[in-house]
């Protein structure tokens, strides 16, 4: 661990560390720093659009890592480039491999010669489980399939910012709320990544999100 900045550090002396840094908010933010830091020196990049998607092109193909917390996915055209990648990675960080990709973040992937296949079942199970109705019995309902219905219900967005929110950053928070009728059917709160220089900035910014998202 390095000192803080202007700390007076006497040399040969170590901090004594009173809490753990895996429950702060600081440690998420360092291990990606540290990992940022350390894959770029093989020319990876982080993408723009996911910046915990790591790119990097060679003349043998393209690979691209995946990295949600402290689990990550390898992609490559060439088998060789992975397992370079996971040596690599063995020698810098304390890791296992898992070996070929089955099971993420709630997602079961499966694959044969002609193509690979995406499940949410245990997923899904989970979350009936979680709810108490796996017991619960399938009824058909009065509604009349061969009925055509039109939707009469009104769609309305409204759009809010929240300007220089984070005090570290300055950065707003945003966010928006779509209903149709009565009925919320889609929301998201996120903070904007840029700095606005005004609130009407802010909410302009908010204001074009949401419309690119109700269109």
């Amino acid at each position: 661990m390095q000192p803080p900045p202007g700390y007076d550090h006497p040399p040969n002396k170590v901090c004594r560390l009173r809490k753990a840094l895996y429950g702060l908010k600081q440690a998420p933010r360092e291990w990606f720093v540290k990992f940022s830091y350390t894959i770029g020196n093989l020319g990876f990049k982080s993408n723009s659009y996911d910046h915990a998607l790591f790119l990097r092109k060679t003349d043998q193909g393209c690979t691209l890592l995946l990295l949600y917390v402290n689990d990550m996915i390898i992609i490559d055209d060439d088998t060789n480039g992975i397992c370079d990648l996971k040596i690599f990675l063995h020698q810098q960080f304390e890791m296992k491999d898992l070996g070929q990709l089955s099971y993420f973040l709630g997602l079961e992937i499966a694959s044969d010669k002609f193509g690979y296949y995406l499940s949410q079942a245990k997923y899904a199970i989970d979350l009936i489980s979680r709810a108490g109705i796996t017991d619960t019995k399938v009824v058909s309902t009065l509604f009349n399939s061969t009925e055509h219905l039109v939707a009469t219900n009104e769609l309305r967005a409204y759009s809010d910012a929240d300007w220089a929110g984070d005090p570290t950053d300055r950065r707003s928070t945003a966010g928006y709320c779509f209903f149709l009728g009565t009925s919320l059917i889609s929301w998201r709160s996120k903070k904007q990544t840029v700095v606005s220089r005004s609130s009407t900035e802010s909410e302009y910014r908010a204001l074009a999100d949401t419309i690119s998202e109700l269109l």
